[in-house]
């Protein structure tokens, strides 16, 4: 009765919950000391998971007492394979009944076979219900321990349940023992992910790494301002769906923003170098935030837009000016640079700029204005030399003009 045909028997008689006609077929075939051959093998596998889908629990026990009566190493590798496929897949469709027999009744075949290298969806569910209450924390204990030798393989386990924002489940790993060098990355991962209750979680119950913190920082601010551009990419319905999503995760990251923002973490450095950043993406929400920040350096903030000029970022140019925080000498420098280099739109945004007396007070313009004037002059007294207003000249010159500012 080989092949296919006597799979489909086997599985048949268990998905009709025939434990009676399975278990004479048992005692006919599986007898002690004798071994079944390989179909019949196989053909229990495939029953064992038809069980486990349709919830036998009496053809489940004959099955599982069969398979822990094999004396083949191979066969027992196989049975504990199968019998970890039925186990994730009952947890994944919340089967406890099922989950439970197989933890309670199969663990020699898991403890001993599992593969310790890979991770376990159902001790992941189950850690998930136990966060959950209702009764189930022994079973999830009791699943933890099918899987001893995986304690020093938690770290994908942690790191998503950690994306997953589920506070309790990640507790209950730590508690279990994770080592603690591990919250670091947990962190990182739920900042990544916009799982905002475990960053608060893991901020305000261990050390974090400074490093990672401002890492973490960087990295969330400038994804957040590209949802932003993306969300502005097109306004089509197919895309709905899609700007909805990319609305509630820069949500969900400016408010681990927020958090990592009130709570002064964060080296000026970073936080300077980021809202350079998130002018140029035309990140509001997050200049807004910082921009009254003791700890912003101005120095950097004039350096940057500066150096806008020099690499024709409009987007960063009006970024930081819209942001009211560089001063009038470094957009007098500005123009003076843009102008010299022949960049003739710049220089007439930047000349608008100054033209904004509530802003920058008329000197500048003044200033700016003679100076470039003045060089103008020079350039055509001599039109057969080599130009003269290189880019760091023209820097040095326009800064030593407005009292050596850099």
């Amino acid at each position: 009765m080989p092949g296919h045909g006597y799979r489909s028997f086997w599985a048949d008689s268990t998905a009709n919950g025939h434990a009676e006609v399975l278990e004479a077929l048992l005692d006919k075939l599986v007898k002690p000391p004798s071994e079944p051959d390989s179909d019949t093998w196989e053909a229990l596998q495939y029953a064992l998971m038809a069980a486990g889908e349709h919830e036998h629990l009496a053809v489940l026990q004959l099955l599982v007492t069969c398979f822990l009566a094999a004396s083949s190493t191979h066969k027992m590798e196989d049975a504990a394979s199968t019998v970890t496929l039925v186990l994730e897949d009952a947890a994944a469709h919340g089967k406890l009944a099922v989950v439970d027999f197989l933890v309670t009744h199969a663990a020699p075949l898991l403890v001993e076979f599992v593969d310790p290298s890979e991770e376990s969806p159902a001790l992941a569910a189950a850690i998930m219900w136990t966060s959950r209450g209702a009764g189930l924390n022994d079973l999830g204990d009791r699943i933890y321990d099918v899987y001893p030798l995986r304690r020093h393989e938690r770290t994908g386990l942690l790191l998503e349940l950690a994306v997953d924002d589920s506070v309790d489940a990640v507790r209950y790993i730590l508690d279990k023992g994770v080592d603690l060098y591990l919250v670091n990355k947990a962190f990182k991962k739920a900042a990544k992910a916009g799982a905002v209750a475990v960053v608060q979680f893991l901020w305000t119950s261990f050390e974090i790494s400074p490093e990672y913190l401002d890492e973490v920082f960087k990295k969330t601010a400038i994804s957040a301002g590209k949802a932003i551009q993306m969300k502005q990419v097109s306004d089509d319905a197919t895309v709905a769906a899609f700007e909805h999503a990319v609305a509630v995760d820069f949500r969900d990251k400016f408010a681990i923003l927020e958090l990592l923002h009130k709570r002064e973490c964060i080296s000026p450095q970073v936080l300077t170098d980021v809202l350079v950043v998130a002018a140029t993406q035309g990140n509001s929400a997050f200049v807004d935030l910082v921009r009254s920040d003791s700890r912003i350096l101005s120095e950097t903030l004039d350096k940057a837009f500066v150096e806008s000029v020099f690499s024709e970022n409009g987007n960063q140019m009006k970024g930081l000016f819209d942001s009211q925080l560089v001063s009038p000498a470094a957009i007098c420098v500005a123009f003076v640079i843009a102008a010299a280099r022949n960049q003739l739109q710049t220089a007439t945004a930047l000349a608008n700029y100054l033209s904004v007396e509530s802003y920058a007070p008329r000197h500048f313009k003044d200033v700016a204005f003679v100076f470039v004037a003045d060089s103008t002059g020079a350039t055509t007294t001599h039109r057969g030399a080599e130009p003269k207003w290189k880019r760091r000249v023209v820097a040095e010159r326009a800064a030593t003009s407005l009292g050596g500012r850099e």
